[in-house]
């Protein structure tokens, strides 16, 4: 199964450097890819890109991990939500108790 990481950009490129590095060290060894979102629609292509069943990543806020959503309706790719802004709200409500640094070790 390929990863495929969406990330909606950081005005900050210093904060999408980091990212880009953090994703390769827990990554090591596995097939994943990164995408980052660079215009309107750019999701719904790079997942139309993917017909077999992949894990996909979405990396960004609560809207942008809703764009992910409604472009895999009738897939039968997994998703998983990493928080990449300030209030993840989405994130926080299923993951309480759980870091970033913690979930994503369980990937």
């Amino acid at each position: 199964m390929k990863h495929v990481f969406l990330i909606k950009p950081s005005p900050d490129q210093s904060k999408s450097d980091s990212l880009v590095k953090n994703i390769a060290r827990v990554m090591k060894g596995r097939d994943y890819e990164i995408y980052f979102s660079e215009y309107k629609d750019h999701v719904m292509e790079i997942v139309n890109n993917y017909p077999e069943k992949n894990r996909l990543y979405s990396v960004g806020r609560d809207g942008f991990f809703n764009q992910v959503i409604q472009n895999l309706v009738h897939t039968y790719h997994e998703v998983v939500c990493l928080p990449f802004g300030t209030g993840n709200d989405f994130y926080h409500a299923i993951h309480r108790h759980m870091s970033l640094e913690a979930s994503s070790k369980r990937l």
